[in-house]
């Protein structure tokens, strides 16, 4: 993947770049990425925190707790609900975003 990366959301409002490369890009079978993706699994990009910034836009954050217990901290486009990337209480200096 070249970098920089841009990305955001389906109608324009939120933008991104993402400027280091990918600590692990995989498929997650949780539940929550069923129910996201519709199918058995969903496709993921794990970064660096650092290496995201937000170009355009304001993002809507939202928390949810896994079935593990671990706090999820969640941040969509608030003009089309995109989720651009969430991170574990575990794990915040690592963000997870949707690898479309």
């Amino acid at each position: 993947m070249p970098h920089p990366h841009s990305g955001g959301g389906a109608r324009g409002a939120v933008r991104y770049l993402i400027t280091g490369a990918p600590i692990v890009i995989y498929a997650c079978h949780c539940t929550i990425c069923q129910t996201r993706s519709g199918s058995a699994f969903g496709r993921a990009m794990r970064i660096q925190a650092t290496d995201f910034q937000l170009t355009a836009g304001m993002l809507k954050r939202f928390a949810r707790h896994a079935g593990s217990g671990q706090l999820f901290t969640n941040a969509v486009c608030p003009d089309c609900g995109t989720r651009r990337h969430h991170h574990a209480n575990r794990a915040s200096a690592r963000w997870t975003i949707p690898a479309g």
